[in-house]
């Protein structure tokens, strides 16, 4: 049996790729820089926007509400209105901004502008309609926009988000790579046994399982596109797309070399995505996964299925608990939860398909109803970024490995102290 090999063994080969990455980072910045000199032109000018998310912000001195928008050229932009304004949350809109302080990188990273709403635009678009379609199968709202989260692309209400984050759950509920994974595997499953008989009878000299999967590839973008890109799901199908190129070549997949390919492609095609946090912590969980693997790459694949949600869960916690602060005694349960899902995610979906999708409704009804004491846990900036400088030394030395696992697991216990005093 042939042994896989690496895509790069010179040190040329990376110099020529981080050339070509470079150069498609030009043409995506131009492109960007184009978009942004088209809305500075006038010192205040009218959009089209999208409007992600709404909220109420609470100051010593007054309350506002702030609004989150997406541009349909996608820069992501706030900005403010009185608490009396009326809900404008997932409407298109047409908003008239204040431009003169813009610069190219606040207008990348996503920016703030004073702006009056113009108008409210109607929209009878699928995406529309299917959020309709979710919103009649559920009486509670709650579980309607968990439903919206996770089919839609639709953001969480804050109360949900910091519920979900204390339960350490917030990954399973906003769509991200692990939605792409299970959807990817119940897509390719589908369309194998429907090409499988064409393929016997009219191609059975062509690679059912390479059909398969392209054809599996433009309908997870086909969806993408439906979705507007969510970061976290661009860098998963960034990922899938390359994994899959390179294993149809021979070429080891499952490496770091092959996660760095990957980000760095996608950074040079889409660079608003080097600002987002979803983004970054999706490329951390799957970091971790591969550093689990290197190591352990010959222990069995059901020590490998039990062990590694676990690994995830413990070396991701001080992340996450540097960014979301929130800690409950059901944020351990979260590994048990996350198995589960693969399951609840798929199964979910169906239902919906068929009219029952409100079958499931008394597990969510659960977990956003159960009284919850959240703790508040906080680690110092200096802490995560030698824990950082650690979990990339790990990957050279397997006991750096072991302290970085002893150091998580540290993390781990302070955080459950803290939810007893």
């Amino acid at each position: 049996m042939l042994e896989r090999v690496e895509l790069f063994d010179e040190k040329e080969d990376y110099l020529y790729f981080f050339l070509f990455a470079l150069a498609l980072l030009a043409v995506s910045l131009s492109i960007e820089f184009y978009h942004y000199t088209q809305l500075k032109n006038r010192k205040t000018a009218v959009i089209q926007a999208h409007v992600l998310n709404e909220y109420i912000k609470t100051t010593s001195q007054k309350s506002y509400k702030v609004i989150k928008l997406r541009s349909n050229h996608g820069a992501t932009f706030y900005t403010t209105a009185s608490t009396r304004f009326h809900s404008v949350k997932d409407k298109e809109v047409l908003i008239k901004i204040h431009t003169s302080r813009l610069t190219f990188f606040s207008y990348l990273k996503g920016f703030y502008a004073k702006g009056w709403f113009v108008k409210t635009l109607q929209s009878h678009s699928l995406k529309n309609e299917l959020d309709r379609y979710l919103h009649s199968l559920h009486k509670d709202n709650d579980i309607y926009r968990i439903y919206a989260a996770l089919y839609l692309a639709k953001p969480l209400t804050y109360e949900l988000y910091n519920r979900f984050s204390a339960l350490g759950i917030s990954h399973l509920f906003a769509i991200s790579g692990l939605h792409l994974g299970i959807l990817s595997f119940v897509v390719y499953f589908f369309l194998f046994w429907l090409y499988k008989p064409f393929h016997n009878r009219y191609f059975p000299y062509r690679n059912i399982k390479r059909d398969t999967f392209i054809a599996t590839i433009f309908v997870l973008f086909f969806y993408l596109d439906f979705l507007d890109f969510p970061p976290s799901l661009v860098r998963s199908f960034g990922m899938l797309a390359v994994g899959f190129f390179l294993y149809d070549r021979g070429v080891e997949v499952i490496s770091l070399q092959t996660l760095l390919i990957a980000v760095v492609l996608i950074l040079a095609l889409f660079p608003r995505l080097a600002f987002s946090l979803g983004f970054w912590l999706s490329v951390s969980g799957v970091y971790y996964i591969l550093l689990f693997l290197v190591h352990f790459k010959n222990l069995a694949l059901w020590k490998q299925f039990l062990l590694i949600p676990i690994w995830v869960y413990l070396t991701m916690l001080p992340v996450t608990l540097y960014i979301f602060n929130n800690f409950s005694f059901w944020h351990p349960f979260s590994v048990v939860l996350s198995v589960l899902f693969s399951l609840f995610y798929p199964l979910s979906l169906a239902l919906h398909i068929i009219g029952l999708g409100d079958a499931l409704e008394p597990l969510l009804w659960w977990i956003v109803h159960t009284p919850l004491t959240v703790a508040k846990v906080s680690l110092p900036a200096w802490f995560v970024a030698l824990y950082t400088l650690l979990s990339i030394a790990a990957l050279k030395s397997e006991k750096l490995l072991y302290t970085l696992g002893g150091v998580a697991f540290s993390v781990f216990c302070y955080a459950i102290y803290h939810t007893q005093f």
